[in-house]
Parts: structure tokens; C-alpha cells; sequence
């Protein structure tokens, strides 16, 4: 079984890789609105100008980012997907636990948030819940492996 510190460090990481996302789907966004408005604009964002504060230009070098960003939100997406996978993979009698870890871990609240939103108090979800919620993960982040 992995240990719970593990386990913990894990599911932490989908915080990180949640704001990772978000920041990396905003510049996709913003670079297809770009795209998008300089082709209806009729300019080719693979020309490059002599001018580098041309917007053709910086179309162009957005356009070689573009294409490394996608592959590395697909796997972003991945990771997050395999942890949301292994919390609803909780068996049903550990609902409070399951609720307990997609507040912590996958929405990011803080523990007062969390506490509250399964109707216990902070301390009994600190000290309590989280280390049996930690336990079942660890028991089904090692089956997964």
C-alpha cells in the first residue's frame, strides 16, 4: 500500500495541475481568438514579417506555442482526470471521505470550506476524516500502480 504521505502528495499535485490548466487553457483561448481574428482579418500568421512587433509576427510565433501547448494540456487533463478517477473509484460507504478529498484536492477549498461542506467540524475533519480519507486513497493509488 503507499504510504499516506504519498497519497497526500499525490492528490496535492492536482492543485497545482488544476491552476496549471486554467492558465494554459486561458493563453489557448487567447491565442485561437487571436487566430481567428487575424484570419478574418485575410493575414497568414505563418508569414513573417522583417517588423517583430508586427502582429502577423507574433501570430506566428504563437502559432509554434500553440502547437506545443496542446499536447501538454491533453496530458495535464490526463493527470487530473486519473486523480478525479481514483476518488470516484471510493467505494459508496465512503461518500463523506470522497466528498472530503474533491473539495480538498480537486476543487482546492480550503479546510474550513471543506469541513463545512460535510457538516463536521474542523477539527474532527483534520484530524479524523482526512486520515481515513488519505488511507482508502492510498489503498486504491497502490492497486492502481
Amino acid at each position: 500500500m503507499a504510504s499516506l504521505q504519498d497519497t497526500k502528495d499525490w492528490l496535492k499535485a492536482a492543485r497545482s495541475i488544476s491552476a496549471e490548466l486554467k492558465s494554459y487553457t486561458s493563453l489557448l483561448s487567447d491565442f485561437e481568438a487571436r487566430k481567428n481574428y487575424l484570419s478574418a482579418a485575410g493575414i497568414d500568421g505563418y508569414i513573417r514579417p522583417s517588423s517583430p512587433s508586427d502582429p502577423t509576427a507574433r501570430h506566428a510565433i504563437d502559432s509554434v506555442s500553440l502547437d506545443e501547448l496542446r499536447p501538454r494540456v491533453a496530458k495535464l487533463e490526463a493527470e487530473l482526470a486519473m486523480r478525479a478517477a481514483l476518488i470516484a473509484a471510493m467505494p459508496d460507504s465512503a461518500h463523506i471521505l470522497r466528498a472530503l478529498l474533491v473539495a480538498r484536492y480537486l476543487e482546492g477549498q480550503r479546510w474550513e470550506a471543506v469541513a463545512y461542506s460535510i457538516g463536521y467540524s474542523y477539527s474532527y475533519t483534520v484530524q479524523r476524516l482526512h486520515p481515513l480519507a488519505l488511507f482508502e486513497a492510498a489503498k486504491l493509488l497502490d492497486f492502481k500502480r
